[in-house]
């Protein structure tokens, strides 16, 4: 009668430590792993702040800003200003008459679209070469 007790009491821990092994050493579910990889990814591809410079403002001529992730541009009476990320700064001259009432930089990061007010005239520049695409 003994050995029975022993025998059950042995088996009764056996099932508890099979039962929280399992608890511990569960697979988890698909939702699970995918939650864990998209908070990993995003962790990881957390993108950096870029200091860009500073353009000075002229506060009696009009302007119009824009920012991208890399670049800040400026323009202002047949001049556009652009401040890349990492500080170089470049002036186009660029003939256009009346306000600029839109700036787009393209995407690649290489052009900029300039929209005029009143002729709603639209032209594309080149970063890199300074000339009109």
């Amino acid at each position: 009668m003994l050995r029975a007790k022993n025998d059950a009491a042995l088996a009764i821990s056996l099932v508890a430590l099979i039962i929280s092994l399992g608890v511990f050493l569960r697979t988890p579910t698909a939702e699970e792993v995918a939650d864990e990889i998209l908070k990993r990814s995003t962790l990881q591809l957390q993108p950096k702040p870029i200091e860009l410079g500073e353009i000075p403002k002229q506060p009696d001529i009009p302007y119009l800003t824009v920012e991208s992730a890399e670049h800040k541009a400026l323009a202002r009476e047949g001049s556009v200003e652009v401040v890349t990320k990492y500080g170089e700064k470049q002036v186009l001259k660029i003939p256009f008459t009346g306000q600029v009432s839109s700036l787009i930089f393209g995407p690649d990061g290489k052009s900029i679209a300039i929209v005029t007010k009143g002729t709603a005239e639209m032209q594309m520049w080149s970063l890199e070469t300074k000339q009109r695409l």
